[in-house]
C-alpha cells in the first residue's frame, strides 16, 4: 500500500493563508472517495465473490492513477508558496 502524507503535502503547496480551505477539502474528497468506494466494493463482493470486487477496485485505482498522470502539471516544480515563503531547504 502507499502512504501519502498529505499534511506535509498540503503544507509544502500551499500558503498559511490557504492551508485551511485546503485541509478541508482534502478531507472532503477523501470522505467522498470511502462514501463511493465502499459500495463499488460491497457489491461485486457479495454478487461474484472477493476476486470480482478486487478486479472491480483495482481497476478504478488504475483508472485514478492514469487520471492523476495525465491532469497532473507537467512543469511542477514542488515548490508551492509555503516552501517559498518557509525556504526550499527546510525541514517540514
Amino acid at each position: 500500500m502507499v502512504l501519502t502524507p498529505v499534511g506535509r503535502l498540503i503544507r509544502r503547496s500551499a500558503g498559511p493563508a490557504d492551508r485551511t480551505e485546503l485541509f478541508a477539502a482534502q478531507f472532503s474528497l477523501t470522505h467522498g472517495c470511502r462514501l463511493l468506494t465502499y459500495p463499488l466494493a460491497e457489491w461485486p463482493a457479495t454478487a461474484a465473490g472477493l476476486q470480482s470486487a478486487v478486479l472491480v477496485l483495482g481497476a478504478v485505482a488504475c483508472a485514478f492513477g492514469v487520471l492523476a498522470m495525465r491532469v497532473w502539471p507537467a512543469d511542477d516544480t514542488g515548490l508551492g508558496d509555503g516552501d517559498r515563503a518557509r525556504g526550499a531547504g527546510e525541514d517540514l
